[in-house]
């Protein structure tokens, strides 16, 4: 059976200073009949706790009490203290009260019982020891205190301080750099992806460029347009991928057919540099917070302003910055930054990171905005550039018209009938130059084609990166080239490249009235030695009013062949082997000698540049982790230092137990079970408990009461 007894239900005297007298009333109780062979364990024993500062470190309580009970039969022991006879029915731990679960009832805190056990009443006594184990009457303890109306254990106190200060500090700084970190992980899969994209870009366009070169109907200069622009994209210039991107004309034959991958692949190229920004900015923040340095600014918000402005993507150190403070003194000081833009790309249009901000005059605060002069940032316009013009088929290039010497514009036939190609160089402020180049698919049209005398050609100076009229260009046509229609050209001394082996003395005649071989005339062989038969001789077919190049590949070259040759391998005969005369006809080809031309070029100096602005979306931080560390080291010494020069005052403390003390007894609440043993050996009983069951006695078995 199970017993509960709690003490605020017995009645307390106290016999002595140190003990006390509990009797629990059993008259009302209906009680079992109990056998010989009775036993009781203790299943809980619950109370509060008893030490309290009185009774704590400076009272030095830290004693024990022990319960005894009159009902046990007191020849019996207690496996918990060995056979000695001492019938102690519970004992608190030395230096603290505090409840017990029996978890192994039949070994500890296990009693015999006498019969008398369960009679009217029920009694206990409790009695207190101190620590040394005597009955607690007085206690006196002798302390060592701190004097605390010293300068010594001021400084002590402010040491203390300190160094809580310094690890409040940390542990913000510590959280940021964890997440900082976590981020960063995060990044480097985001630039990871962002480089996937950029990949599968370019190769898409990679692949669209190839099957628009081997289109047959894509016009020739299309096709070395697009391939130059796969060779740029493969070199990974930034600079020259971003100005091209933003300055490229989509209606240019090539591009215009290209243009959706064109911008696919530009805008997977913008977004993977702002990731590779993102993550450059997260390291530098992080190796700002693990740095010895203080005053950490690491979110920011950043834009240029105007935003739609090209610059040429870049690096600074050390550059100056100015806040504006309203009425009172701009605050000043330096920072590194690494920035570009791209305007036309849909997102996003300008990444700024930020670096090693230095404060000279004034303190920045959460909100201040650093503005960076526009000087120094470098428009990405270049100084000097080449500008292509050709036309080549009906359709104008944009940005240029055309007017007659009465300065009446072409009507729309003769302006389809022009053809030419041209390059244009800018410089600065000096003045435009030009360069006539060739056809590229019209080769035996000469340079150009349509014009008549006194014709001009003016191209806007927007086209040109400058404003219109300022900065455009104007080409005066004087006159035409009129061809004869016959022509021989002289080669007297022609070697075959070896001029040890000697020269001859031919002509070529060229005949425009029609498409012809060249006609070779030979007026002297005899000054070559060392030759033999086949070799040849390659006349350019510049030097003859034509294309270099051989005929197959749209050249007009001249080949002459060795067809014998003397003992001493001088030439005895040579005849023609290949090439055709080039065929003009008086087709309006400008006279490039006699052009003119006439304008300013761009002085990019007086384009404007944006403004750099840098948001501080927080305070700084004042402190990084290894600045904070060394502080740390430091302050965690001074405390040291100071504690040992500490002052002490002895003191005696002299304690009893108070009736605060006592009134905690009837917390005391306590469980028991109680049971008859039987051993086997002796007797057997109908109603005894067999297998699986506890025994203090090897082969002994229990039943209920």
């Amino acid at each position: 059976m199970r017993i509960n007894l709690s003490f605020k239900d017995a009645k307390i005297t106290q016999i002595n200073e140190c003990e006390f007298k509990i009797v629990f009333d059993l008259s009302s109780m209906n009680t079992p009949r109990l056998s010989p062979d009775a036993r009781m364990y203790i299943e809980h024993f619950n109370l509060c706790e008893f030490r309290d500062e009185a009774y704590g470190e400076k009272g030095n309580l830290r004693g024990y009490f022990e319960l005894r009970c009159q009902n046990l039969q007191n020849s019996d022991w207690n496996s918990e203290d060995g056979n000695s006879g001492n019938c102690v029915l519970y004992r608190s731990p030395l230096t603290s009260f505090n409840s017990f679960t029996n978890n192994d009832p039949m070994l500890i805190s296990n009693f015999k019982i006498n019969q008398g056990f369960l009679s009217n009443s029920l009694t206990m006594f409790l009695k207190f020891y101190d620590q040394n184990g005597d009955p607690y009457t007085t206690s006196s303890s002798l302390f060592s205190e701190i004097d605390e109306n010293t300068s010594e254990f001021t400084a002590h106190t402010t040491a203390i301080q300190d160094l809580d200060t310094s690890l409040k500090q940390r542990e913000p700084v510590i959280k940021l750099l964890q997440n900082k970190e976590i981020l960063l992980k995060q990044q480097q899969g985001k630039v990871s992806n962002a480089t996937n994209i950029l990949r599968t870009a370019q190769n898409n366009l990679f692949n669209d460029i190839e099957n628009f070169t081997k289109l047959g109907t894509s016009p020739i200069r299309a096709k070395i347009r697009v391939e130059g622009f796969k060779l740029l994209i493969q070199a990974y210039n930034i600079n020259d991928t971003i100005y091209t991107f933003e300055s490229i004309n989509y209606a240019l034959s090539g591009f215009q057919t290209l243009k959706n991958v064109l911008k696919t692949y530009y805008q997977a190229f913008v977004e993977h540099l702002e990731e590779t920004h993102i993550l450059d900015q997260l390291t530098i923040d992080i190796g700002n917070l693990q740095s010895n340095t203080t005053a950490i600014f690491e979110h920011f918000d950043t834009e240029f302003d105007p935003t739609s402005l090209l610059l040429k993507p870049d690096t600074q150190i050390g550059v100056g910055y100015e806040v504006i403070v309203p009425g009172g003194t701009n605050k000043n000081g330096t920072c590194s930054i690494t920035y570009f833009n791209a305007p036309s790309a849909t997102i996003p249009k300008k990444v700024i990171v930020v670096d090693d901000i230095q404060q000279t005059t004034g303190t920045l605060n959460k909100n201040d905005i650093l503005e960076i002069d526009s000087s120094i940032f470098e428009s990405i316009i270049p100084q000097t550039f080449t500008y292509k013009f050709v036309k080549d088929t009906d359709a104008s290039p944009t940005g240029l018209s055309f007017v007659d010497t009465t300065g009446t514009n072409f009507s729309n036939d003769r302006k389809k009938a022009l053809r030419f190609s041209f390059e244009v160089v800018r410089s600065s402020t000096s003045a435009y130059t030009i360069t006539f180049t060739n056809l590229v698919e019209n080769v035996n049209d000469g340079f150009s084609k349509g014009f008549e005398d006194g014709d001009v050609i003016t191209i806007d100076g927007t086209i040109m990166d400058g404003v219109s009229p300022a900065n455009d260009l104007t080409i005066t046509i004087p006159t035409v080239v009129t061809y004869s229609a016959n022509t021989t050209k002289s080669f007297s001394t022609l070697d075959d490249g070896d001029s040890t082996k000697g020269t001859i003395d031919i002509d070529i005649g060229i005949d425009n009235t029609g498409v012809n071989d060249y006609v070779l005339t030979i007026n002297d062989l005899t000054s070559t030695s060392n030759f033999k038969v086949s070799d040849e001789f390659v006349i350019k077919g510049s030097l003859l009013d034509g294309v270099d190049g051989l005929l197959a590949n749209g050249g007009n070259d001249c080949i002459l062949k060795v067809d014998s040759v003397g003992s001493a391998g001088e030439i005895l005969a040579l005849s023609f082997q290949e090439g055709k005369n080039r065929f003009f006809d008086n087709i309006g080809e400008i006279e490039r000698s006699s052009t003119t031309i006439a304008g300013t070029g761009i002085d990019i100096t007086t384009i404007t540049v944006p403004t750099g602005k840098i948001t501080l979306i927080n305070d700084a931080i004042e402190k990084s982790i290894n600045t904070l560390d060394a502080e740390i080291i430091t302050k965690r010494a001074n405390v040291v230092a100071t504690k040992n020069a500490l002052i002490l005052n002895n003191k005696k403390y002299i304690t009893n137990i108070s009736n605060y003390q006592k009134d905690k007894i009837k917390a005391i609440h306590m469980s028991m079970v109680l049971y008859d043993e039987i051993p086997e050996y002796t007797q057997a009983s109908y109603d005894a408990i067999s297998g699986n069951t506890y025994s203090r006695v090897m082969n002994c078995q229990f039943k209920r009461i």
